[in-house]
């Protein structure tokens, strides 16, 4: 299996979500924002809620 870094360019909704679920499964993911989503990220990191907990 190879092992690698998920690099996601805008951490918004989809972006943030796919990076949640990747970093879920254990694989290394970066995450790239500017604005308000990386104020917010800065503030209080990235959390991901989803109906099975």
């Amino acid at each position: 299996m190879t092992t690698g870094r998920y690099i996601i360019i805008g951490a918004g909704a989809v972006g943030g979500a796919i990076g949640g679920r990747l970093a879920q499964s254990g694989r290394e993911v970066v995450l790239v924002a500017r604005g308000a989503h990386l104020a917010a990220l800065r503030a209080g990191g990235l959390r991901l809620r989803v109906p099975e907990g």
